[in-house]
This record gives C-alpha cells, structure tokens and sequence, in this order.
C-alpha cells in the first residue's frame, strides 16, 4: 500500500508541475522580450518583424487607334475631312495635348502645303495646323483622371485652285503627348 500511494504522489506531482509550464495551454515565454529588442516566439528562439513597402511610379502609355486618309478629287477649293483615334491608359492623372502638322508633299527644294485644320473631340471650332511644329502654339492640355479613356481627333483640309497643288500623295501628322499631373491622383 505504501508502494502505491508513492506512486499517487509521484503522479499528481508530475500533473502539477506539468500543468504549471503550460500556463492554461500558452507558452510561458511567449512574449518575452528578448536582450536584441525582439519578441521571443512560440518555439523559444527570438523573433523580429519590418514592415515591407512599395512604390508605383506615375506612367501613362498612348496609342493611335486609327486614321482616315483623305481623298480629293482635285477640284478647286475642295475640302475633306477624316477622323483619328487614339487611346490613353495611365495610372494617375495626365494631362493630354494634341497638336498637328498639316498635309504637306515635298517635290524637291519645293514644298506644297494644304491649308489643314483640326479638332480634339467635338469641341469647339476648328483650329489651323501651322507649317513646322512650334511647341509655343500648341493647344493647351486637358486633364484626364487614372484609367483608359479613348480620343477622337477630326481633321480636314482644303485645296487651293486646281493648280495650286500637285496631285498625289501628302502627309500630315497629329501629335499627342501625355503629361503627369499635380492635381491629386485619384
């Protein structure tokens, strides 16, 4: 009898201790500042955490769509007009210009030029192209918020006398330029 209540003894003490260690079901040193500042883990053996960040930088891309060639017949004073498209997708907000070369043929030293006009969207009038691009008149931009939006550029020209200008091919050329804009990002 003596044998067995040692055995009760040495039974209960074991519970009792083993019951103390796990505190309810916790690690007893969970929590526990270690001497480097970090926290002691679940396993014994420290543990640290850094927040992690990162950057987008603003971008934008543009694309033409398409473009409608214009096609005279070559009678006096004729006029025509076509339609471009272009696309903007951008992940803050940009400013869009556009701006344009008119039709032009090139017959050596000599250079042919149609009087050529265009207009972003349905806005209001028609603006001449110039001879050359010239940064200082162009249009000025318009603001577009972060996404894709889709432009539409009409464009026309208009012939002189019938003599006025050679027949065949002329090219002209719109230009569209995006800019990163200070107004906020949405």
């Amino acid at each position: 009898m003596k044998k067995f209540m040692v055995l009760m003894l040495v039974g209960l003490l074991l519970v009792s201790v083993s019951s103390a260690f796990a505190q309810n079901g916790r690690d007893p040193m969970a929590g526990l500042i270690d001497k480097h500042g970090g926290t002691v883990s679940q396993l014994g053996g420290p543990s640290s955490s850094i927040k992690i960040n990162a950057e987008v930088g603003k971008y934008a891309c543009i694309g033409w769509v398409n473009a409608e060639k214009l096609s005279f017949v070559g009678r006096a004073n004729e006029v025509k007009e076509g339609e471009a498209k272009f696309r903007v997708e951008s992940n803050c907000n940009v400013l869009v210009k556009v701006d344009g070369v008119p039709f032009y043929k090139q017959i050596g030293k000599e250079r042919f030029t149609l009087k050529s006009y265009m207009k972003v969207g349905n806005g209001n009038g028609w603006r001449e192209m110039k001879a050359g691009y010239n940064e200082k008149e162009t249009a000025k931009p318009s603001p577009v918020g972060r996404g894709i939006t889709t432009y539409s550029v009409k464009y026309k020209a208009q012939l002189g006398r019938v003599s006025d200008q050679p027949a065949g091919e002329y090219q002209g050329q719109l230009i569209a330029t995006v800019y990163a804009a200070d107004y906020g990002n949405r």
